[in-house]
C-alpha cells in the first residue's frame, strides 16, 4: 500500500490523473481532497479519516501494482462516484 498511486484511466472521467501517496506512517501526503488524512487498510476496505471526517471505500488489489477503489471521488465535480483504477509508481 505504501507508495505513490496514479490514476490509470483518467481519460474515462476528467482527463486529469489523480494521485494518492500513502506513507508508512499511515498518512496521505498527496490527494486533492484527502491530503493530510490518516488511512487504515483492512481486508477489502480502506478508510480515510481525520478529526472531522471519516470515509470508507471498498478496495481490490488486482496485483501488487494495481488497485481499484470502488465508488471513489474523482476530481470532476459530479454526483457520481466512480470505480477508479490506480497504478503504483515505480
Amino acid at each position: 500500500m505504501i507508495g505513490t498511486w496514479i490514476e490509470k484511466y483518467p481519460e474515462k472521467w476528467d482527463g486529469i490523473s489523480d494521485t494518492i501517496v500513502f506513507t508508512k506512517d499511515f498518512l496521505i501526503e498527496k490527494h486533492f481532497i484527502y491530503k493530510g488524512f490518516n488511512y487504515e487498510y483492512k481486508n477489502d476496505s480502506i478508510t480515510f479519516f481525520n478529526s472531522y471526517k471519516r470515509r470508507s471505500y471498498l478496495i481490490n488489489f488486482l496485483n501488487s501494482n494495481e488497485i481499484v477503489i470502488y465508488n471513489f471521488l474523482d476530481r470532476l465535480a459530479t454526483s457520481v462516484e466512480k470505480d477508479i483504477h490506480f497504478l503504483k509508481e515505480n
